[in-house]
C-alpha cells in the first residue's frame, strides 16, 4: 500500500538534503514503516530566516526511512500557487492508496476532500483546536469582515473531513469529545515526543537555589503568550521573587527583537536569556533539568507537547486554561491553570510556586505520573494499530 503524508511544520534544504524538526521527523519515519512507499508533501522553508540560526538550519533530523519521497511545496499564496497545489495533489493522490493529513491546514483539508471524492481512505492528525488558533493562522491580509466567515468555513471543512476519515488522532481531549470520541473513530494521540520514558528525570522538588529559574519552550509567536510571560516575570520580581527566564525557541528576526525590546521596557532584560532553537535532545534535556518551573501562557492550543516534556523532567508547570488543558490537567494537582491574556496571573502563579514547596512537590509528582502514562506505547505504534484496525493491509517496508 502506498501513502501520501501531508504533515504540519516545514523542512529546510541543507546541503542538498531536507532536515526536519526531530520529534516530527521521528514520527514520520515510524509511520512510514506501515507502507511500501510514502510521498510527503511539505512546506519548504529554506528561504525563511526564522528557520536559520547562525548560518545553519534550526532543524537537524534527516528522515532515515528508505521508502520516503519528499515533495517540497512553496505555498499557495496566489491564484497560480493554488492551481499548482491542485495539480500537485492530483498527481500525488493518483499514485497513493491512503492519505494522512495534519491539521489545522487548509491544503490538508483540501487534500482530504479530494481523497473523499476519489473514495480513497484517509486519516487525520488534529494538532490544535481550530477555534483557538484560527485568529493566528488566518492570513493577516484577510479583511476583518471576512475573517469570521473564513473561520466558520474552515471549521465546517474540518468537521466534514473528520466525519469521512477512516480514523483521526486529536491532540487534546476536548477535540476528541467534540468529534464523537472513540465511537466516532477519534482518539487522543500519544504525544510526538523528543524522547521516551528512558529520558525521564526524577526529583522531588525544585527551587533549591537563591533564585527561581523559569523556562519557556516554544515558537516565538504571539499565540504562545510570550508578552504575558514577560509581564509576569516583571510582576513576580516586583513582588520580591528572585528569578531569571530562559527562552528556548525561534521566531522571525522581528519577533525576537520584539521580545528583547519588551524585556528592556519592563526593565528585566538582564533576567531574560534567549537560547534560540535547541535541536539536540540532550541539550534540551539539560535546559529542562536546570530549570525550577516551566511556564507556557499560551493563548490557544490543542495540547502542547512541551507541557509533557516539562513534566517528564519533574518540573512544576504553569499554563493557561485554554483548549484541551482543563480536560487533561487538574489545577493544583498536575499543573497550575491560569487565565490567558494575563501577566498578573503569571506573576501570581510564579510567586505561589516560589513560596509554597508543598504545591511544587504535588505538581511535580502528579505531572510526572501523567506524562509517564501519556508516553506509554509510542505515537507511531498507535498510528500503525489504528491503520490496521480501520484500513487494513498494513505492510512493513
Amino acid at each position: 500500500m502506498n501513502a501520501l503524508f501531508m504533515p504540519y511544520g516545514c523542512v529546510v534544504n541543507w546541503r542538498d538534503r531536507y532536515v526536519w524538526q526531530r520529534n516530527l521527523g521521528g514520527y514520520l519515519d515510524g509511520a512510514a514503516g506501515c507502507f511500501e512507499r510514502v510521498s510527503v508533501i511539505c512546506t519548504d522553508a529554506t528561504a525563511d530566516k526564522a528557520y536559520w540560526q547562525e548560518g545553519s538550519p534550526i532543524y537537524s533530523y534527516e528522515l532515515s526511512a528508505g521508502n520516503v519521497n519528499i515533495v517540497p511545496f512553496s505555498g499557495a499564496k496566489s491564484l497560480s500557487g493554488l492551481r499548482s497545489l491542485f495539480a500537485l495533489l492530483n498527481r500525488e493522490l493518483a499514485s497513493a492508496d491512503f492519505l494522512y493529513v495534519f491539521v489545522p491546514s487548509f491544503k490538508s483539508l483540501l487534500a482530504a476532500g479530494m481523497a473523499a471524492r476519489q473514495r480513497k481512505p484517509f486519516a487525520m492528525y488534529i494538532g490544535a483546536d481550530w477555534n483557538d488558533v484560527a485568529r493566528f493562522i488566518l492570513p493577516a491580509r484577510l479583511p476583518g469582515v471576512a475573517r469570521l466567515p473564513a473561520k466558520a468555513l474552515v471549521a465546517r471543512m474540518e468537521r466534514r473531513a473528520v466525519a469521512r476519515a477512516a480514523f483521526a488522532l486529536a491532540h487534546g481531549g476536548e477535540i476528541v469529545d467534540r468529534y464523537g470520541g472513540t465511537k466516532g473513530r477519534v482518539f487522543g494521540t500519544v504525544p510526538i515526543m523528543n524522547w521516551g520514558v528512558d529520558g525521564f528525570h526524577n526529583r522531588e522538588d525544585t527551587c533549591g537555589a537563591d533564585r527561581m529559574r523559569c523556562l519557556f519552550v516554544g515558537s516565538l509567536v504571539e499565540r504562545k503568550g510570550i508578552k504575558y510571560l514577560l509581564q509576569g516575570i516583571a510582576a513576580a520580581l516586583q513582588a520580591g521573587v528572585p528569578m531569571e527566564l530562559a527562552v528556548v525557541g525561534k521566531g522571525t528576526p522581528e519577533a525576537e527583537k520584539g521580545i528583547r525590546d519588551a524585556a528592556r521596557e519592563l526593565d528585566i532584560a538582564e533576567r531574560v536569556n534567549m537560547h534560540g532553537y535547541v535541536s539536540d535532545p540532550n541539550d534540551l534535556l539539560a535546559l529542562y533539568r536546570a530549570a525550577d518551573v516551566f511556564v507556557l501562557p499560551t493563548l490557544g492550543e490543542g495540547f502542547p507537547r512541551v507541557v509533557y516534556e516539562a513534566m517528564s523532567q519533574s518540573l512544576p508547570v504553569i499554563t493557561t486554561n485554554t483548549g484541551s488543558m482543563p480536560a487533561v490537567l487538574r489545577n493544583g494537582e498536575t499543573a497550575l491553570l491560569i487565565p490567558p491574556f494575563s501577566g498578573q496571573a503569571v506573576g501570581e502563579a510564579l510567586e505561589q510556586l516560589w513560596k509554597n514547596g508543598e504545591i511544587r512537590r504535588r505538581l511535580i509528582a502528579g505531572g510526572r505520573e501523567l506524562a509517564r502514562t501519556m508516553f506509554a506505547g509510542g505515537s507511531a505504534a498507535q498510528f500503525g494499530e489504528l491503520l490496521e484496525r480501520y484500513v487494513g493491509h498494513v505492510e512493513k517496508a
